[in-house]
């Protein structure tokens, strides 16, 4: 079954030095047989993603998630250190907002 085409009716210009132009224009000549647009958006979307990843995804494996939830749903009793640290209250100089 041949994939679905999207159609792309949306614009993004840009204005470019012809240094710039001619450099992007010659790496899509080599990745995309000179398919500006094409080299262009791929470019523009592997940024966006790892943009996207690296601000806002946290990537866990398998069994650290499994950990992570584990810990969140099943939490530990707490330490006779963590107890004495919240039976001291909050430190001089130090307020708490609710």
């Amino acid at each position: 079954m041949p994939a679905t085409q999207t159609r792309r009716d949306e614009r993004i210009s840009l204005r470019v030095t012809t240094e710039q132009k001619d450099f992007i224009a010659r790496a899509a000549q080599i990745e995309t047989s000179g398919d500006l647009t094409r080299f262009m958006t791929e470019a523009a979307m592997r940024a966006a993603r790892l943009t996207i990843e690296e601000y806002g995804v946290t990537h866990l494996s398998e069994s650290v998630r499994r950990r992570f939830y584990d810990l969140l749903f099943n939490p530990p009793e707490p330490s006779e250190e963590l107890i004495s640290l919240m039976a001291a209250g909050v430190p001089a100089g130090f307020t708490v907002d609710d």
